[in-house]
């Protein structure tokens, strides 16, 4: 038996003395005790029935209102003082009805300016459309087509014929102002899921990776297998050797060392950083980096910028496909949400087709009557538009993300604490509570992740409550 050199003897013994260190730091190490994360919902569906011109009016708008509260209570666990419920039924208070007001009083409240470690989820089903972009002075342009997408209140549409003229452009919602109020505010660790079941909807957050994020076609393939192979190797050696540049990073902030380097760079906003790093188009091999500690944004739109989406009487396309999947799964991929919307949508068109055929052979009669396939009722001319038209759901989201990996709504824990108001002085303690619109969502005023077990026994014994 050979006796082992002394280079093997001082290896061993160097790898024994590192296992003793980690067994040592595993045991000694205090635990640290996370608490649940806090959540909210802000669910907005308007139908305008009230409209006198029918043709405006929506009929699936409150059922998917409806179907969405289900899945938050019953499956996802929210609380009804979690909930904030925007809509035109019958019976609605005046403060929850969806006009211009109401809306942007509640898309104000929701997000708490960088408040971290809160999930956040919005739904929205009613009208929205495009115009020319508008730009305030200094403003720089952030749509590539140049039209920007506004979702309509309740008062912000007439009933005129033509759909331009009973647009009231004071009263809508430009995605500019959803951007800054919904994406912008988000603080570290916190997520935003949004889903929007209205036309033009593509971009309606002004978020700036959605090529990547591509599911079930031939590019996507190619766009998967090129980040996999050549982008993402190349970018992790390049994030080893030095920093990147605040383009490439894709976060809400330049990085320290920049701010402090030149006058030019500090005299500029904040938020005209962030505007200037939308500027830059998403390519579609954007890496995908992990996005611990940081906001993210996930948007899911019925459809593109340009095209516009249908409606069944159970409720919204898409909406109404997403909330059965989570229905029979909580954790589903981000690809999966993505077929299941296209899926949606594809049964709707194919009832509609249904629909043209019984209607079709009603009047199989009517064959023999000379130029009769050119005069179609006025109901089956709009089935024939409707069953012409394309839509194709689309994921955005703030960071470049992994289709495959899972959609995290919320955690399913609730969090409670005692009640406060929300115009309470700033010369009070910390308020453990904030009251939006008549809805107490609660907060934790012991945050006990990452610290350890020690600590949270003595914050809790100082709060007055056992630990």
């Amino acid at each position: 038996m050979t006796t082992p050199s002394p280079r093997a003897r001082f290896r061993l013994i160097r790898l024994c003395l590192q296992a003793t260190n980690n067994l040592r730091d595993a045991v000694t190490r205090p635990r640290r005790l996370a608490t649940p994360r806090k959540k909210f919902a802000l669910v907005i569906g308007i139908s305008y029935k009230k409209n006198k011109n029918k043709n405006w009016r929506l009929n699936g708008s409150q059922t998917d209102v409806e179907s969405v509260k289900d899945l938050l209570i019953n499956t996802l666990q929210f609380s009804e003082e979690e909930i904030v419920v925007i809509s035109d039924a019958d019976g609605t208070p005046e403060k929850y009805l969806p006009t211009y007001s109401n809306i942007m009083r509640e898309v104000e409240e929701f997000v708490k300016a960088d408040e971290r470690n809160v999930d956040y989820f919005l739904v929205y089903s009613g009208h929205s459309s495009q115009r020319k972009e508008v730009l305030e002075a200094g403003q720089r342009p952030v749509e590539k087509d140049g039209q920007e997408e506004y979702i309509i209140p309740l008062d912000a549409l007439l009933d005129k014929p033509d759909f331009e003229e009973a647009v009231v452009h004071e009263r809508i919602i430009s995605d500019k102002t959803l951007n800054k109020w919904l994406v912008k505010r988000l603080g570290k660790g916190s997520q935003l899921v949004a889903l929007f079941d209205s036309c033009h909807s593509g971009t309606m957050l002004n978020l700036r990776h959605i090529r990547c994020n591509r599911v079930g076609d031939l590019m996507s393939l190619v766009q998967e297998s090129a980040r996999r192979v050549f982008v993402e190797p190349w970018y992790a050696r390049f994030t080893k050797r030095a920093a990147p540049p605040p383009v490439s990073r894709g976060l809400g902030e330049a990085p320290r060392n920049l701010r402090k380097r030149g006058t030019q760079l500090s005299s500029m906003s904040h938020d005209s950083i962030k505007e200037h790093r939308w500027t830059m188009e998403c390519p579609g091999f954007c890496p995908r980096t992990p996005s611990a500690g940081k906001s993210q944004v996930i948007c899911f739109s019925a459809c593109k910028d340009e095209q516009a989406t249908l409606e069944s009487d159970g409720g919204g396309t898409m909406i109404n496909a997403i909330v059965q999947l989570l229905k029979k799964n909580q954790r589903p991929s981000y690809r999966d949400v993505i077929f299941a919307a296209r899926e949606g949508t594809f049964k709707v068109k194919e009832n509609i087709k249904k629909d043209l055929d019984i209607s079709s052979t009603k009047k199989s009669w009517r064959k023999f009557i000379p130029f009769y396939k050119s005069c179609p009722t006025p109901k089956e001319e709009n089935l024939q538009n409707m069953a012409r038209m394309e839509f194709d759901p689309q994921l955005s989201t703030l960071r470049s993300l992994n289709t495959k990996g899972l959609l995290r709504i919320c955690d399913r824990v609730s969090v409670t604490t005692p009640p406060v108001t929300r115009n309470q002085p700033t010369n009070q303690p910390t308020p453990t509570a904030r009251q939006i619109t008549g809805h107490q969502v609660k907060f934790d005023p012991l945050p006990t992740r990452g610290i350890s077990s020690q600590e949270f026994n003595r914050r809790q014994s100082l709060a007055g409550r056992p630990a």
